[in-house]
């Protein structure tokens, strides 16, 4: 059996229930309810099996708000998910670079095997052509062209033909 969780005297009279109707988040509604069935005498692992979240993640909690108050345990850390590759703060050197190789291609459009190259000549960074596009859609290049250009075209044998008709 577990030993019974000590709890501050500001902890015991808090009132968890009607601060997580305030503050509607899935974050403060769980974290709240947690802090909550620990004041009513349940254990860690009644509270995580109700909730279905780790035991580690109710103890967390709970020493959060001892620790340092309700504002502490509601706090979502920002930097959540995986980092770029690509150095921070390149995003408008990147487009414009990316829009460049665009506009200097002799004849067709730029795909996603030409970006993945590029920026592992410039950057030093390895993407896979999947992971180049996600990059792309990121920062907002991602675009629809219109009929490309072949690069044997003979632009004056073109408008001769035209001429002609």
């Amino acid at each position: 059996m577990s030993k019974p969780i000590e709890l501050t005297k500001d902890f015991k009279e808090f009132n968890f229930l009607s601060y997580y109707k305030i503050n509607r988040s899935k974050q403060y509604i769980y974290s709240c309810l947690a802090c909550h069935y620990v004041q009513t005498g349940k254990t860690y692992d009644e509270v995580a099996a109700m909730l279905h979240y780790s035991r580690n993640s109710i103890i967390k909690w709970i020493s959060k708000y001892q620790e340092e108050g309700i504002n502490a345990l509601l706090v979502t850390k920002a930097g959540r998910g995986r980092v770029s590759m690509l150095p921070k703060g390149m995003s408008i050197e990147f487009n414009e670079a990316i829009i460049l190789l665009q506009e200097n291609r002799q004849g067709g459009r730029i795909i996603g095997k030409d970006v993945v190259k590029f920026v592992e000549e410039q950057y030093g960074v390895k993407y896979s052509v999947s992971g180049i596009y996600k990059v792309l859609s990121r920062m907002v290049l991602s675009w629809v062209s219109g009929r490309s250009i072949d690069t044997k075209a003979n632009p004056e044998a073109q408008e001769t033909f035209k001429k002609l008709q």
